[in-house]
């Protein structure tokens, strides 16, 4: 969040001291590396949201309010694409 607010052009200081960070620990994890966990995370949230998009915020159950009965198809489209990505980045990472 503080990156955020940094590119929207808030100075560093001021959003530590308004957010209640200090500025020290703020810096220090800004410079750790992200771990693997992380990295994967942060990419499979990346992805579900694509899957989201796609399948125009209708993937889920088929109870779900607002859904119509033709989606169904393109939901097992996208659990396969979401298969196939995971293998492709656990490939990748390991």
């Amino acid at each position: 969040m503080i990156d955020r607010l940094a590119d929207a052009g808030i100075p560093i200081d001021r959003c530590c001291r308004v957010l209640g960070v200090a500025r020290q620990h703020y810096y220090r994890v800004k410079r750790k590396p992200m771990t693997q966990s992380e990295l994967r995370r942060q990419w499979l949230t990346g992805l579900i949201r694509e899957v989201h998009v796609a399948s125009r915020g209708t993937f889920g159950p088929d109870d779900s309010p607002g859904r119509s009965g033709d989606d169904c198809s393109s939901d097992n489209d996208c659990a396969d694409n979401i298969d196939q990505a995971s293998c492709e980045f656990d490939d990748a990472w390991h």
